[in-house]
């Protein structure tokens, strides 16, 4: 339970476990399974101010040694660290794109393969529509091309006021591209719309990415495989020991503040 908010927990009775872990009960049917692309506990709207970030990640160095910390220098091979040069902001960055995917965009991707076990249809999506520069009179960078929490309900029911953090995104035309491709999947068991989007399978990981254009216009795109490799390192990882299971989730949850578990051999993730 985080924030004492989110319902249902693990209670013994109700939730036996963590929901990642239990068994897919339903089958033969369709699912839709989605991430943003800056869903964390550490950016906008959960977030502490930016500056606070860029004052505990403020170099390249502090930053390597922050997620080496968590992952072992193996990780660097899945997300290159920032060069010496970068600004602040591309530190805050890299960690908002890393925190990302070890809550959502994993989690997403291995939630699909479970219910592609049980003869499930699933269709799988990234949001990444945004146009904000600034987020509570800061400066934003990562906000101009990525997603907060809770971003995709307004488009999905064509209601700026739903699920808003930011505040000037709302495009009316992205609100009825992906109110279409909702309707079609509750109509039909399979999205429709203006954008063709595929089912996802194991071979390719097929994704419907929705993003910002070049003028702050919608786009839609497919993408296979953009998280496969990263995801096996991270399941590898969890799967070597409690610790570096609790390692991974308390980053999740609040990363550049606490220090980690201790690990033995973080650097030996072997992926199979």
């Amino acid at each position: 339970e985080y924030f004492g908010a989110f319902r249902p927990i693990p209670d013994g009775f109700w939730l036996t476990g963590n929901p990642a872990d239990l068994p897919v009960l339903f089958h033969d049917g369709a699912v839709i399974v989605g991430s943003n692309t800056m869903d964390t506990l550490a950016a906008p709207p959960f977030g502490p101010p930016l500056d606070t970030l860029s004052s505990r990640l403020g170099n390249s160095t502090e930053y390597q040694a922050k997620v080496a910390e968590y992952f072992g220098s193996s990780i660097f091979e899945f997300y290159p660290m920032p060069s010496t040069s970068e600004m602040p902001s591309a530190i805050s960055d890299a960690f908002f794109s890393l925190q990302t995917d070890v809550c959502n965009s994993c989690p997403k991707l291995w939630q699909a393969e479970r219910m592609l076990k049980r003869n499930t249809t699933v269709f799988a999506y990234e949001f990444g529509f945004e146009t904000e520069s600034e987020y509570h009179g800061q400066a934003c960078h990562m906000c101009e091309v990525a997603a907060a929490f809770g971003q995709p309900a307004e488009f999905l029911f064509g209601d700026h006021q739903i699920g808003k953090y930011l505040q000037t995104a709302y495009s009316p035309e992205l609100g009825e591209r992906v109110s279409a491709l909702w309707a079609g999947f509750v109509k039909q068991g399979r999205p429709n719309g203006l954008s063709g989007w595929p089912a996802y399978h194991s071979s390719n990981g097929s994704s419907l990415k929705i993003g910002t254009g070049t003028s702050g216009q919608p786009i839609f795109a497919v993408a296979s495989g953009q998280f496969q490799q990263k995801c096996a390192f991270f399941h590898s990882f969890i799967q070597q020991s409690m610790s570096n299971r609790l390692a991974y989730e308390q980053f999740c949850n609040n990363g550049a503040d606490f220090k980690p578990p201790v690990v033995a051999h973080r650097d030996s993730v072997v992926l199979v």
